[in-house]
């Protein structure tokens, strides 16, 4: 059975505001609600609807538990992220360490007293 849908009508706009400097808009349309065993069976039909803009999203038992979507999406939702290391260089570039002054910072929060006593 096919269905037409209004994508113009299904589209909700997303402004992703993600901290140290990930600011992305994005447009995602509504999923449409598959279940696993619909999915197993007319897998081709969902991947071609994903391909046409459409996220589907697959459910089971009615809770949802996976999503297809185009590749060309997944990619945007990645974008450009740098990793681990390449964060803290940023970090460390961007704030002196020296005036933070961490030890202040963490004065209150850890509890100095000596640890409890303990043997093997």
């Amino acid at each position: 059975m096919r269905t037409t849908v209004d994508l113009d009508a299904a589209m909700v706009a997303l402004d992703s505001r993600r901290q140290h400097g990930y600011n992305r808009s994005y447009e995602v349309t509504m999923a449409r609600q598959y279940s696993v065993a619909h999915a197993k069976n007319n897998l081709p039909a969902l991947i071609h609807e994903a391909e046409l803009g459409s996220p589907v999203e697959i459910t089971r038992h009615g809770k949802p538990v996976a999503v297809i979507l185009a590749f060309a999406e997944y990619n945007r939702m990645l974008g450009d992220r740098p990793d681990l290391w390449e964060s803290i260089q940023r970090f460390r570039a961007e704030h002196d360490l020296e005036e933070l002054d961490i030890d202040t910072v963490y004065r209150d929060i850890r509890d100095p007293a000596p640890g409890r006593d303990f043997k093997w």
